[in-house]
Parts: structure tokens; sequence; C-alpha cells
């Protein structure tokens, strides 16, 4: 397939890789030079032209100017916007075309562990559905979501890498303390974080069951467990993506 993608930070350009890896054509419109192998151009309107899927990976305030720059040579391509917080009402009012589709991935796909979330703004055939799911596959899961989910969905998928990144720096920061050297206690510590959502998926566990499971009566866990709960630990998750979703409605 050829396949534009507009944009090359972070997220356009693990889609890149995935997509190049994969066999695809690939066109990229970029107002930098990047270490990349195929065709780059800082005219996004050329990518237009040899592309059949678009995909805009550009900051939201800039998809308005983007779309301004190639409306005139859209004719038929399905427009994929990454952007959060642009509607598809907004998406629909720039872009001379209905096939357009809102997706909101997150920083693991570049592993293809990621979570895509995808709201089409047209009425797209099972068929349809099934080619773009398929198209993305590789980069994790993709799920289709209503629209009025998807600022959530740019807090809970989105935002968590660093969420959780930021926990597991407070883990090591607490090993290296207790003279553990912090090389090795990221690694130990990123593979026990990765474990227990394996094994809370895979089994289909509640996270309390995760928890009880290794707090036995006067030990060690539990000490610790009642330190993060004297410290409101739950609530202060709850409240960053309550703020995220917050912030991400008004960008």
């Amino acid at each position: 397939m050829n396949i534009g993608i507009i944009g090359l930070g972070n997220m356009g350009r693990a889609l890149y890789d995935l997509f190049l890896e994969e066999g695809h054509e690939l066109f990229v419109g970029c107002p930098h030079e990047k270490d990349i192998a195929t065709f780059q151009t800082r005219d996004n309107a050329d990518v237009v032209d040899h592309s059949d899927i678009l995909f805009i990976a550009t900051k939201p305030y800039k998809v308005e100017e983007v779309m301004e720059e190639i409306s005139p040579k859209v004719e038929g391509q399905i427009i994929v916007s990454m952007a959060a917080g642009v509607s598809l009402k907004r998406l629909q009012k720039m872009a001379p075309t209905e096939k357009i589709i809102r997706i909101l991935p997150n920083t693991p796909i570049a592993v293809g562990r990621g979570v895509i979330a995808y709201t089409p703004g047209y009425d797209m055939s099972e068929e349809e559905k099934a080619s773009f799911e398929d198209l993305l596959k590789g980069a994790g899961e993709i799920i289709e979501v209503d629209e009025k989910d998807l600022d959530i969905v740019t807090a809970l998928t989105g935002a968590t890498p660093a969420f959780v990144a930021m926990a597991i720096e407070g883990f090591v920061d607490g090993a290296c303390a207790c003279g553990m050297k912090r090389e090795l206690a990221y690694a130990m510590a990123a593979k026990a974080v990765a474990g227990t959502c394996d094994l809370m998926t895979e089994k289909g566990l509640h996270p309390g069951q995760l928890k009880d499971g290794v707090t036995s009566p006067a030990g060690a866990t539990i000490e610790g467990v009642m330190v993060l709960e004297s410290m409101a630990m739950r609530y202060a998750f709850a409240q960053s993506i309550i703020k995220t979703v917050e912030k991400g409605k008004n960008l």
C-alpha cells in the first residue's frame, strides 16, 4: 500500500518504522530532514499525490495548516488524524473528503505493544474496518471506540506511559537508596511492572487480586502498601487522569 505520513515525531516515526518493516511504500512530509531511506519532502502536497491513505501526525495546532496545504490534492484518499483534541467535526470542516478517521496511539506501538483507539468519521464497512485494523495490527491492540471516549483514551493510554515511568523511577530510587545498582534496579522494576500487567490481562484478574496475592499478614509488602495508602496514591493517579482529560479537551 502507498502510505503518506505528514509529521515525523515520536508517533509518526513509530508508524513509519512499522510500515517500512511490513513492506509498504512510504512517502513522508516533514519540515526537517530525517534519517529515513524513503521519499521525503517539505511540501506536504507532494505526499498526497503518492498516497492511498494519509496519516496526519503533526501537533494539534498544526492540523488546520496542513489540511489547507493538502486539500487541493486530496482525491478520495483516507485521511487519518492522530491529533488529540481535534474532533471529527472540526476535521470534516477542514478536509475535502468524508473519509476521515481519528486515531490515538501510544508510545509502546514502537515495540508492537501499544494501544491504538480509532473512531471512523464516515460509515466504514466491516470489510474496511478489518482492512484498517490489519494495517495497524503490528503496533499492538487496535480498538474502535466512540469519539466521546477519545479524550479519556488520550489520558488512559497516551499519558499513562509517563505516569508508569515516573512510578518506576520512584521504585528504583528506593532500591538505589537501599544499596542496589541503578541499572540493575531499572531492569528488574521494568520487568516486574510488565509481568504484572501481563498477568492481569492474561488471567483476567482484578488489580486488587494481584495486590492481595502478595500481601501476606504482617509481611513486608503490606508495609509498603500502607505507605502508599497514607499518601493517597490511588487518588493521585485518578487525578492525573482527570486533569489530563480536561486539558486534552481544550487543546
